[in-house]
């Protein structure tokens, strides 16, 4: 498999390490490139923009620090949408808001693209050791499709609803996490 990962900080970063020790091919895009080159180092390939990791990997990654970051990186002037084809997948990782979520994966479907939500729990430790929990909402298909890419970077893969639910149910995650 192939996959780009936009957002190589804290958890994108040991994703990426992670999937290049699984012999998954990665390439990597992020606004500093000292992380950029930690991973190339490690054996990605570097993208000059996020548009450019969706002409040359079916799958994608977004993985950044909140939701704003990923509505620009999905949708601005070298944003993914640029390039995305109806066989790209975006797996949107992020932390975020359940029903910007819902207005991303709606814009892609109406131009005919796929994306799932699938934020993840766990920590770094976690994201080091492949361990990591995934709640994915979206198309079960899709889910399926990349559950072999997924695999490499979580132990406890989740379908949980259609687009959205992956967030929701890690913000209620975060709550209950919170709270005790």
């Amino acid at each position: 498999m192939r996959v780009g990962i936009i957002g190589l900080g804290n958890m994108g970063g040991r994703m990426a390490k992670r999937l290049l020790e699984q012999d998954v091919e990665v390439g990597v895009f992020d606004i500093n490139k000292d992380f950029i080159q930690t991973a190339v180092k490690l054996g990605a390939e570097e993208a000059e923009s996020p548009a450019d990791l969706a002409l040359k990997y079916e799958y994608v990654i977004t993985v950044l620090p909140n939701v704003y970051i990923v509505k620009e990186t999905l949708l601005g002037p070298e944003g993914l949408l640029k390039t995305f084809r109806p066989e790209n997948l975006l797996i949107e990782m992020t932390t975020s808001i359940p029903s910007v979520t819902k207005e991303l994966s709606n814009i892609l479907k109406n131009k005919g693209l796929r994306m799932i939500d699938a934020p993840v729990s766990g920590g770094v430790k976690k994201a080091e050791d492949g361990l990591l929990s995934i709640m994915v909402g979206g198309e079960v298909a899709d889910f399926e499709e990349v559950k072999p890419l997924l695999s490499c970077i979580g132990q406890n893969l989740f379908h949980v609803g259609d687009a959205g639910a992956g967030h929701t149910i890690k913000a209620l995650n975060n709550m209950i996490s919170a709270t005790t």
